[in-house]
């Protein structure tokens, strides 16, 4: 298990940290399990994450769009403080000595402005990694990996722009 609370950013995906850690934070914790399945080994792993800082819900762009009839604006929307959640799934499994497959999923509230890290509300990724023992460079490793990201209706709603 690890935990850890966070700073976050004074200004959204911003540089500055906002030192009131007991105020505005983002706490994470992360459960991990090994497992072997025959003769292959991998890992499990679950993600809880809340973020609270000064950020705008979605709806509330949208609401004071539609009112102006502008359009949205999630730094007028952010007008007080609000907490983000989300949870996501990852497993790394090896299929060889060289050879492992991994994926991840994870999913947030999706009603919350995307504070620090990815626009996303959801994904799901997913790849192999090959050892470079095979090539005679053990110290390398090369993957091919895939992903989708995708916004909540609100999310997405309060992006789009007219024109």
């Amino acid at each position: 298990m690890r935990a850890g609370r966070f700073a976050q950013p004074k200004q959204p995906n911003g540089l500055r940290l906002d030192s009131r850690i007991l105020r505005h934070y983002g706490d994470q914790i992360e459960l991990a399990r090994d497992y072997a399945w025959g003769e292959q080994s991998g890992t499990v792993r679950l993600l809880a994450f809340r973020n609270r800082a000064v950020m705008a819900r979605y709806d509330d762009a949208l609401a004071l769009a539609a009112a102006d009839e502008t359009t949205p604006d999630l730094a007028a929307a952010r007008t007080g403080e609000q907490t983000k959640f989300g949870v996501g799934v990852g497993v790394e499994h090896r299929l060889s000595g060289d050879v492992g497959l991994f994926a991840r999923l994870m999913h947030a509230d999706g009603r919350t402005e995307t504070y620090a890290f990815t626009e996303d509300d959801a994904s799901a990724s997913g790849g192999v990694s090959i050892g470079g023992a095979r090539w005679g460079r053990s110290a390398d490793t090369v993957g091919l990996a895939g992903a989708l990201n995708t916004l909540s209706v609100a999310h997405g709603a309060s992006c789009r722009r007219e024109g």
